[in-house]
């Protein structure tokens, strides 16, 4: 079936032009500047870990907090294209991002009207947070792509339960969702809450609850999760690797909605703005979720994708922290499609225009916010702070053969690592600690990937360490360095510094005292 039939069966045969447009907007939003960005610690972790075999990558995620199956994914890409380049590591989630919006469309249409679909189209393809998430090197894009596919396989089984392959899709992107994400069984939990409301509110539908193949679907996920079951409950012990995550506030869901469409938590706008667009977003939410009378009640579906995962994120946090924003991706996608279906049932010309402008407005925001770098959806912030792509070009046009680089934060270790490709032998300062343990990676969790660097790597102390050319490149955190207060040896002379966003690349020369006249020479 060409393009063409394939979209003239879900109706979108007359709406072409405008299917294209909106297609070729989010193409362009997801390749714009796709490289310029440096990559910040979680990508480069990303592109260090799929250096390592399939069978490594099983085995090492299990002491890591997310599941392997986009590491997998990643692997394969980069060996298919023969290359790490960002352009094939970002494009991987910048055409996963495309195809999501494009089954937003998908959904849109299945459960509203074209009209509905065109505008959940254009409020995806605009939506800040799929798009910042298109040009990142981790799994979030892909969960949503997955999750979204999932919820129009259920729609479809729900409609026509006889067709059972409809059900077997839905086993494998579900149990592909799981191995992408641990956040998927919110999507699960919203889709098993749909089918049980479809029991009490429509009685004359059918039982799809106590459908024998409903079970078997569900069973047959279960099945393909128990092989990872045992390393998700290992990782489960792993607190030391969500410790940067912030206890929830009763702000951490207003300030969601925000992050979803501007970036920002925007906590510091006027209470009356704060609460407008978050409360605006949940009315439209409840009005999908309760003004559905069709027969499959659709809608209902994806209000409640779109209110589970935030919720739920949010009632585990105040047990264990676990809400991040981006980990609710694909609570954000249905918010794109909840927005839409609610826009498209006003009937005042005037306010649906508006309503619309006003929400488009919003979201043309937040993109100005991500490609200007005004955000701070990573920790730290990604274009304004991370600047190692800039500062390792320097390194590269200054150094000489045998200078020694060193590194004293492991969160910028691994994208040093990924920009020297190999040329130059990166280390890792790892003074002892304050107690006089070890410094050194524990090879849990983020340092899990350093275990196939050598010994020689780390470098406890600067005393001894004499490269050939007598050069030692130093790499840092600014604030950080700054707050440790290093001290390097006394023969050690700064002849160059740049500092570019939050990182700082020094050049320092070691000094040798001449044995007739005891002068330092430093070269």
């Amino acid at each position: 079936m060409n393009l063409k039939n394939t979209l003239a069966s879900i109706g979108f045969t007359r709406d072409l032009p405008f299917f294209l447009m909106i297609v070729g907007l989010a193409v362009a939003l997801r390749f714009y500047n796709l490289t310029g960005a440096s990559i910040w610690s979680d990508e480069a972790f990303s592109l260090l870990f799929v250096t390592y075999s399939y069978s490594d990558i099983w085995v090492l995620s299990t002491v890591d907090v997310h599941p392997p199956l986009y590491y997998f994914i990643l692997r394969a890409v980069m060996q298919g294209a023969g290359s790490d380049s960002l352009i094939w590591m970002r494009g991987f989630s910048a055409v996963v991002g495309v195809l999501n919006v494009i089954l937003g469309m998908v959904l849109a249409r299945l459960i509203s009207t074209r009209r509905a679909s065109l505008i959940a189209g254009l409020f995806l393809a605009l939506l800040p947070i799929a798009v910042r998430y298109s040009q990142d090197v981790r799994m979030y894009a892909l969960m949503g792509l997955l999750l979204t596919a999932a919820t129009i396989a259920l729609v479809c089984w729900v409609r026509d339960s006889a067709r059972t392959g409809y059900l077997v899709i839905y086993v494998l992107l579900m149990g592909a969702g799981f191995y992408t994400h641990y956040f998927a069984v919110f999507c699960a939990l919203s889709h098993w809450l749909y089918i049980v409301f479809l029991q009490f509110r429509k009685p004359g539908v059918n039982s799809y609850i106590s459908a024998p193949a409903w079970w078997l679907a569900n069973i047959a996920i279960a099945l393909l999760f128990a092989p990872w079951l045992p390393s998700f409950i290992n990782q489960t012990h792993n607190t030391w690797a969500i410790g940067w995550i912030s206890e929830v506030t009763w702000y951490s869901l207003p300030s969601a909605i925000w992050r979803f469409l501007i970036l920002e938590d925007a906590k510091d706008y006027q209470s009356v703005v704060y609460w407008m667009l978050p409360v605006v977003c949940w009315i439209s939410g409840l009005a999908v979720l309760f003004n559905d009378k069709s027969k499959w009640s659709s809608q209902v579906l994806i209000a409640v994708c779109f209110f589970v995962p935030v919720l739920g994120g949010f009632l585990i946090s105040l047990v264990k922290p676990l809400f991040v924003e981006r980990y609710l991706f694909f609570s954000a996608v249905m918010l794109a499609v909840v927005m839409a279906v609610a826009v498209d049932k006003i009937k005042n010309a005037v306010l649906f225009v508006v309503s619309a402008m006003v929400f488009l407005s919003v979201e043309i925001f937040g993109l100005m916010n991500f490609y200007w770098g005004e955000t701070t959806m990573n920790n730290p912030s990604r274009v304004q702070v991370d600047k190692m792509n800039e500062l390792m070009l320097e390194y590269e046009q200054g150094r000489r053969p045998g200078d020694a680089i060193i590194v004293y934060d492991p969160y910028i270790f691994y994208a040093a690592i990924y920009y020297d490709k190999g040329r130059s032998r990166v280390l890792l300062y790892t003074p002892p600690t304050s107690d006089g343990r070890s410094g050194r990676p524990n090879g849990k969790g983020f340092s899990m990937p350093m275990d196939k660097y050598p010994e020689s790597t780390y470098v406890d102390s600067f005393e001894g360490l004499i490269p050939p050319t007598r050069r030692v490149w130093w790499i840092a955190n600014f604030e950080q360095a700054q707050r440790s207060a290093i001290r390097f040896p006394h023969n050690w002379r700064s002849v160059h510094q740049e500092r570019k966003g939050d990182q700082i690349l020094e050049l320092y020369v070691i000094c040798e005292a001449n044995p007739i006249t005891d002068v330092e020479v430093c070269e």
